[in-house]
């Protein structure tokens, strides 16, 4: 009777994890999202350009936007390549606890 109830209060933490480390998952994933949206500002081209200095301007803007966008996705990149190994080690030490409950 015993081992029964221990072997259900064990199963009911597994699964307590195994939801943390899901709902973990997917609130970075929606925080990645809403980082997208305002981290590059785009410049709006003007309809003419009245001077050299301003196509001049425009153009350094561009660069600069084009700069954050590379400098953007690197981070996410690297923030992928971390997150997958931070779901590599939940799922190593859930089966090593999972083995040691059984």
């Amino acid at each position: 009777m015993k081992t029964r109830m221990t072997k259900k209060i064990k199963s009911g933490i597994s699964l307590f994890l195994t939801l943390i480390f899901i709902l973990m998952s997917c609130s970075s994933q929606a925080n990645e999202l809403e980082e997208q949206a305002d981290y590059c500002y785009k410049p709006s081209k003007p309809l003419f350009f009245s001077t050299a200095q301003t196509k001049n301007r425009y153009a350094e803007d561009m660069q600069e936007y084009q700069r954050c966008k590379k400098s953007f996705i690197e981070m996410q990149d690297r923030s992928a390549k971390m997150k997958k190994e931070s779901d590599m080690n939940s799922q190593l030490i859930l089966d090593t606890f999972m083995d040691k409950s059984h």
